[in-house]
């Protein structure tokens, strides 16, 4: 990765026949050779400590369909390039390696590292998460409590339909029109967990429609962002994910959206993750407002 991002925009740039570049569900959708030598490269580097032990990546599921996570036996799950259309344009901050490691079907250590910053972030159950040594800790009396205060992160996906796109863009509209600070979309899911982790963004979500994140996306930053403070949750609780429009038992008898913290679950197609319990509940009852069905 870093051979590559050195070379980026000079006379000795790679060419994308030199990345080996291979479209998986669609043409925004791919990875790139060093995506797989990444994941070959940890997965060694894993199974020469832990035999025995069960390895989840990205690109040896490819699109088939992912395996569980077994209870029975310790599980890595990798995700070898997240941001590989940044990597590929050079965009050297916004890419990283995640790698987090289960027990019980439950992440207990994520470490998620961005090789162009030399930033590596570490989540332990119990212990802590940590940015190159300094703890992370969001805490309750400062975390920013309120949409007006907040900076918002939300990754488009691979989604070119119309209908989909306005859903996701109503929603950006209705945050802004409430009158949240900004809106940022980095590229890399990974790096969102470990942002707000850092306080450096205030609130991602993603899954409100077709733009939802898999295992790899979640595994280390979710252990990452338990331990330094803040709330990750399901968009939809109750809600119809088939329709992705809000249920009666969603609401209370005033019409707002229920506030519950729910469980939240690796190979769930939706997640919000916000400093503060009271802005997640904000932000999530405003992109849930009046969300059209799709068809």
């Amino acid at each position: 990765m870093i051979e590559y991002l050195e070379t980026k925009g000079t006379a000795q740039e790679h060419t994308q026949a030199d990345l080996g570049i291979a479209t998986k569900s669609g043409a925004p959708d791919f990875c790139t050779k060093i995506d797989v030598e990444n994941e070959t490269l940890i997965a060694h580097g894993i199974r020469h400590q832990f035999p025995h032990h069960a390895i989840i990546g990205e690109e040896s599921v490819g699109t088939g369909p992912i395996p569980p996570v077994e209870t029975s036996v310790p599980t890595w799950i990798i995700d070898p390039i997240d941001g590989t259309t940044n990597f590929v344009a050079g965009l050297h901050p916004l890419t990283c390696v995640s790698i987090g490691y289960c027990v019980n079907g439950t992440p207990v250590v994520g470490v998620i590292y961005v090789p162009s910053t030399q930033e590596l972030y570490l989540g332990v159950q119990g212990y802590g998460a940590y940015r190159n040594g300094h703890k992370l800790s969001q805490q309750a009396s400062t975390a920013t409590k309120s949409l007006r205060e907040a900076v918002i992160c939300n990754e488009m996906g691979y989604t070119r339909n119309a209908h989909e796109l306005d859903i996701l863009l109503g929603a950006q509209r209705r945050l802004y029109v409430q009158g949240c600070q900004g809106f940022r979309q980095l590229g890399s899911g990974c790096l969102d967990l470990c942002y707000v982790a850092s306080g450096r963004l205030d609130l991602v979500y993603a899954g409100l429609c077709t733009e939802g994140w898999k295992p790899w996306d979640y595994a280390a930053g979710y252990i990452i962002i338990k331990e330094a403070g803040c709330y990750m949750e399901p968009i939809y609780t109750n809600a119809t994910t088939t329709t992705n429009k809000t249920t009666t038992e969603d609401k209370n008898k005033d019409g707002a959206v229920s506030s519950s913290s729910a469980a939240f679950d690796l190979y769930g197609t939706s997640v919000i993750c916000a400093v503060s319990k009271e802005l997640l509940d904000e932000v999530r009852a405003v992109i849930l407002d009046d969300l059209p069905i799709v068809d």
